[in-house]
């Protein structure tokens, strides 16, 4: 997360961060979108990894650490382990018990309430060997030639300082260690190119219906309070956002009831939400589009596995993975035609993958 210096003068992101992480619970199968989601997994492991992984992968939710295990970690003797960004602790809940020879993990995050948890849920799950300490990576002392396996779970994108942090991820990790990171590698704050933006929001109207919450609209030629409303409209639209305050549901509500939209309209149901995380996570994708440069400035050998998502993250809304029917075959085939576009316009470079995996050695 990123976080000014001790011995700076406190900031808007310097507050915002820790309060907004300390809050954020994990995300699942259930409402964690592209990522996550059974449905979208088999295009994620043939994108990443060849056609060959999808059968063995397509049914573990924990696919990521299956094959980090089965394809990097197999007879390597993993005992001190980093784990970066760690946030409520569920990556090493899933990956202690996997390698049971784990002697020591040190795990950070700057969000003190997600440490609290993470040493909570820990302690539950009998793990002895994780210590949970409240830091900030951008201003990090790191051990030389500490630790046998780094895994930076999401962390990489939400660092400002990434020279700094990748230098001391390559000096902590021992000869022949292992660093693992699954990272957002899009633009910055994911503020897309128009190009993109207009094919997202084409590609949203592909799917049938039923699948999509969000209608579209033309609040985009509106002022600024105008877009805020359309927004809000969409996230109430897609489904319940337990998270949210009773004013903020209220709002959703009585914006659904206002607002009047044709029955046929191909409007803007996704724009840039650089504004929008600027308020509420100023560390979100803040050099997200440098990631992958500065990995292979210090791990020039460094494998990139991209996951996709270019179009797949922001043209499916959450009612898409609420009611897919993997039995109905229209449905199938209409997601099978969006997934076909994402590699399509990946592979003419209109768009590039805005997720990856990063494996290197030491």
């Amino acid at each position: 997360m990123v976080m000014t210096t001790a011995s700076s003068a406190p900031t808007l992101q310097s507050r915002t961060v820790p309060r907004f992480w300390s809050a954020r619970k994990p995300p699942t199968e259930a409402n964690g979108g592209f990522l996550y989601s059974p449905i979208t997994r088999p295009y994620i492991l043939a994108s990443a990894f060849g056609p060959e992984a999808v059968e063995p992968y397509r049914r573990s939710s924990t696919w990521g650490w299956d094959i980090l295990v089965d394809r990097y970690l197999a007879g390597r003797p993993i005992r001190r382990v980093l784990s970066l960004c760690c946030g409520f602790g569920l990556s090493e809940r899933i990956l202690l018990p996997r390698l049971p020879e784990i002697t020591d993990c040190r795990a950070l995050d700057i969000a003190p309430g997600a440490i609290a948890a993470a040493r909570r849920l820990a302690a539950e799950a009998g793990l002895a060997a994780v210590r949970y300490e409240v830091a900030d990576l951008n201003a990090y002392a790191w051990e030389p030639d500490g630790y046998d396996l780094v895994v930076a779970n999401g962390a990489l994108h939400h660092l400002s300082n990434l020279e700094d942090v990748l230098a001391g991820i390559r000096s902590t990790l021992k000869t022949g260690g292992v660093f693992v990171s699954c990272e957002c590698v899009g633009p910055n704050y994911q503020d897309h190119s128009p190009r993109q933006l207009e094919l997202i929001n084409a590609a949203a109207f592909l799917v049938p219906p039923e699948l999509r919450a969000r209608t579209g609209g033309r609040w985009h030629r509106h002022p600024t309070i105008f877009r805020s409303l359309a927004r809000l409209h969409t996230a109430a639209a897609c489904s319940d956002q337990p998270h949210w305050p009773e004013w903020k549901k209220f709002a959703a509500r009585a914006t659904r009831r206002v607002a009047r939209r044709p029955a046929f309209d191909f409007g803007v149901v996704h724009i840039s939400p650089k504004s929008h995380l600027l308020r509420t996570d100023p560390s979100e994708c803040v050099r997200s589009s440098d990631v992958l440069p500065v990995v292979r400035r210090f791990f020039p050998a460094a494998e990139v596995h991209p996951l996709g998502g270019g179009l797949l993250e922001f043209s499916l809304d959450a009612r898409f993975y609420e009611r897919f029917d993997e039995g109905n075959e229209c449905h199938r085939r209409d997601f099978a035609l969006v997934c076909d576009l994402e590699r399509h316009y990946m592979s003419t470079g209109e768009i590039g993958s805005d997720f990856a995996i990063v494996i290197a050695t030491g």
